[in-house]
């Protein structure tokens, strides 16, 4: 008799293949899940760590351009534009790092003047504007409590930065579109003195 069993192999019961295959799928099942609530917590860990950064970040967007402004004269809009872009951090395209929807146009740049007897800074209305940095000089030498004298500039995060109206809150943009965060960025409102706007010594008056 030889030493090897030359005797066949019995066969797997066929339930023994269909348990395997069943293990093999519960398997994959159980990994999908598992796989599904860690990428969400770990992109949802991204999204919030952005939103905190947009919200430290804008802040500081306004308080670049609102001293920015105060030095710039209110009649050249390319230069308060340069501006806007470089208080974005992105003097070539304008947009904020990370921080989709705003770009340089989503700030917004407006005009103070004090009322008399009051401490409440006013918006100055649209056809009070002085015509250039000289006049406002002359207009608070002559009052400065007037409609027409610049006293402080305000920057603010606003949608339509530009435009007039209200200004009214920016929706947050999800890096990742599976996260949905309803959130409001902030208007991070800064208001500061205004400065030369512009003006320089020796100017001559608006022509």
């Amino acid at each position: 008799m030889s030493a090897t069993d030359s005797r066949p192999a019995k066969p797997r019961p066929a339930h023994a293949s269909v348990s395997r295959r069943h293990q093999d799928g519960v398997a994959a099942i159980e990994f999908a899940l598992v796989a599904m609530v860690f990428f969400l917590i770990v992109f949802g860990i991204i999204e919030f760590a952005r939103a905190m950064y947009m919200f430290n970040t804008l802040p500081e967007v306004t308080r670049q351009m609102a001293h920015a402004a105060a030095r710039i004269s209110f009649t050249d809009g390319e230069a308060l534009d340069l501006a806007r872009k470089r208080a974005v951090f992105n003097e070539k395209k304008g947009r904020l790092l990370l921080g989709d929807p705003i770009t340089y146009q989503n700030i917004r740049i407006e005009y103070l003047y004090l009322p008399a007897k009051t401490s409440e800074l006013k918006p100055i209305p649209v056809g009070s504007m002085p015509q250039c940095p000289t006049q406002n000089r002359i207009n608070c030498a002559n009052d400065a409590n007037a409609s027409n004298c610049i006293r402080a500039v305000q920057a603010s995060i606003c949608n339509g930065g530009g435009n007039g109206g209200a200004c009214t809150a920016v929706t947050y943009q999800p890096l990742i579109p599976l996260i949905r965060l309803p959130l409001k960025l902030p208007m991070a409102l800064t208001i500061v003195n205004a400065d030369t706007l512009g003006y320089r010594a020796g100017d001559a008056p608006c022509t």
